[in-house]
């Protein structure tokens, strides 16, 4: 450890010259020479406190610590850089030789091949590519807890949104994980934000009534698809993955196949005689021709301006709930109890229920 003048930008300053450190060399500049001895002396106390710790340290520690500061520097690393990255949120290693590009395009590949549904690979693409964009180049291992943080920070989705995009990102770091790239998820430590588990919508008797008279007057095409979402609590990416030959109005049963379901289990759907009484004015099932168009303009006709996500499906269980119980409520919806109560189910008189079992075709 040297301490001299010398001149600095035009400057006398006192330089501390500790050698090499880490295998890198520091050097100090300071005002006076006040302020360098100063330095200089809390440096050496530092360095005469770890050589005790290293003298009273057991014979098995000594031997461990060399080994792990050998590997360390076998990958030109140093002991410091490795415990920034670890306090970071980031992998221990500066490189993984893969690019967040090429992780984006595995993981898809990953997923499609796992035979997962279209939907969601269409917006798995759609978010990771946004992700990436600006940095493709980027290796994965560079990415930490601060850095996923900074992203939600940036764009300061909802709580519920949050909750499901980070999903889709710890799919991409933990397809990273399994694959070597980087020693941790870092969305693993990412805190998540708490979603309040708001009431149930659902349609009124009224509103139920009005929107299935509007379905058979102009447009009995979509009568299937609001029969058996309002009446048998199907959800909506079944009924588009439906088709006629899986209703047997004879024996009032749906079969949903597990190619159907979500939950990629078969289902039996027990169907209600008012739901039947629907189904027997026909119309497309699936119908997708203008779908989204039809179902505003159904909508605007029977006077429906709030229509909360799977708001039919919220009525049926309501309803099918007053009607025969939670467990049997439960089976036909496909999940279960503690589901049932906890996000599908709101309040129904009972003379609410009779109104609604009793809106048929006129």
């Amino acid at each position: 450890m040297k301490l001299r003048k010398t001149l600095r930008h035009g400057k006398v300053v006192w330089e501390l010259d500790t050698g090499l450190i880490d295998g890198k060399r520091r050097r100090f500049f300071f005002r006076n020479e006040k302020a360098a001895r100063l330095r200089m002396a809390e440096i050496q106390s530092d360095f005469h406190a770890a050589g005790r710790k290293w003298t009273s340290a057991s014979a098995t520690s000594k031997a461990t610590l060399i080994r792990i500061l050998d590997e360390i520097e076998s990958r030109g690393l140093t002991l410091e850089a490795v415990w920034e990255a670890y306090r970071s949120g980031k992998t221990a290693r500066d490189e993984s030789g893969r690019t967040l590009a090429d992780a984006v395009e595995e993981v898809l590949e990953a997923k499609t091949s796992a035979n997962r549904r279209p939907a969601y690979l269409a917006e798995l693409t759609r978010y990771l590519r946004l992700f990436a964009r600006g940095r493709e180049a980027m290796d994965v291992a560079e990415f930490g807890v601060a850095d996923i943080e900074a992203w939600f920070s940036a764009r300061k989705e909802s709580p519920s949104s949050r909750v499901g995009n980070l999903g889709k990102l710890s799919a991409l770091f933990d397809h990273c994980w399994r694959r070597g790239y980087i020693r941790e998820n870092p969305c693993l430590r990412v805190q998540k934000p708490h979603v309040e588990a708001g009431v149930p919508k659902i349609l009124s008797v009224e509103e139920c009534e009005r929107l299935m008279r509007a379905a058979e007057t102009t447009d009995r095409s979509l009568v299937p698809e609001l029969a058996l979402g309002m009446f048998a609590g199907v959800r909506p990416n079944e009924i588009t993955r439906l088709v006629w030959r899986k209703v047997d109005l004879g024996r009032s049963l749906l079969t949903i196949d597990a190619a159907a379901s979500k939950t990629r289990h078969r289902r039996l759907v027990d169907l209600h005689p008012t739901c039947v009484a629907w189904l027997k004015l026909g119309g497309d099932l699936p119908c997708s021709l203008n779908r989204r168009r039809r179902m505003d303009a159904l909508k605007a006709a029977a006077g429906i301006r709030d229509w909360a996500h799977d708001v039919l499906r919220h009525t049926a269980a309501s309803h099918l709930v007053a009607l025969h119980g939670a467990r049997t409520a439960a089976a036909t919806l496909g999940h279960s109890e503690t589901m049932l109560f906890r996000h599908y189910r709101e309040l129904v008189t009972q003379q609410e229920t009779e109104r609604f079992w009793a809106i048929l075709p006129s």
